[in-house]
């Protein structure tokens, strides 16, 4: 049994792996030494009516990803709160889109930047044009 349940645990390690191996690929750096985000995910909420329609950048730990053909949904957190995201092929390269919904998991860290918008379940959401890995999480 437990040796059975050190395989599966290196299964992970090893998909991991290959997708910190695909980030790099790109040409992306999935440790890079600082973030350029502008705003905390309670402040784009609080100053929502504010500042949508506005290019602005957050960072966060992913913590749930809901991926749905050519669209994703995906929430991240930082100190202050959380923050869902909205991303689309038409909003952003597809290359760049598939390399988030195919590479990024739960607990890795990521920059996103883009257009604060409402859903059409009224949903403060981040309509992202661009994002960068902050953290690969390599361990479980």
């Amino acid at each position: 049994m437990a040796e059975k349940l050190f395989m599966i645990r290196e299964d992970i390690q090893q998909t991991k792996l290959e997708k910190l191996a695909r980030i790099r690929e790109y040409g992306m750096d999935p440790y890079p030494e600082k973030s350029e985000r502008n705003f905390r995910n309670a402040n784009a909420s609080e100053k929502f009516e504010e500042f949508a329609g506005r290019v602005i950048t957050l960072a966060g730990r992913v913590r749930s990803m809901r991926p749905m053909g050519g669209s994703a949904f995906a929430n991240i957190e930082d100190e202050s709160g959380k923050m869902q995201l909205f991303l689309n092929k038409a909003n952003m390269p597809e290359e760049l889109f598939l390399l988030f919904t195919k590479n990024v998991e739960l607990g890795d860290f990521v920059q996103v930047t883009g257009e604060l918008f409402l859903t059409k379940t009224e949903e403060k959401s981040l309509k992202v044009i661009d994002w960068k890995m902050l953290s690969k999480n390599i361990q479980r």
